[in-house]
């Protein structure tokens, strides 16, 4: 899937994300940046806030 990536602030619209079971598995092109921003792609059900929902 092609996602906008936020990583450096230069917005770049052409990353592709491969996704596998829930998880990101890989993400072209291979930028640093790009890896550590969008990580595993695992996130928290839910958020707190305050330590509040």
């Amino acid at each position: 899937m092609t996602v906008t990536c936020l990583g450096c602030g230069c917005a770049c619209d052409d990353v592709e994300v491969g996704v596998s079971a829930g998880r990101i598995e890989s993400v072209a092109p291979p930028c640093p940046l790009a890896r550590a921003w969008f990580g595993t792609g695992q996130v928290p059900d839910r958020v707190l806030v305050g330590g509040r929902t």
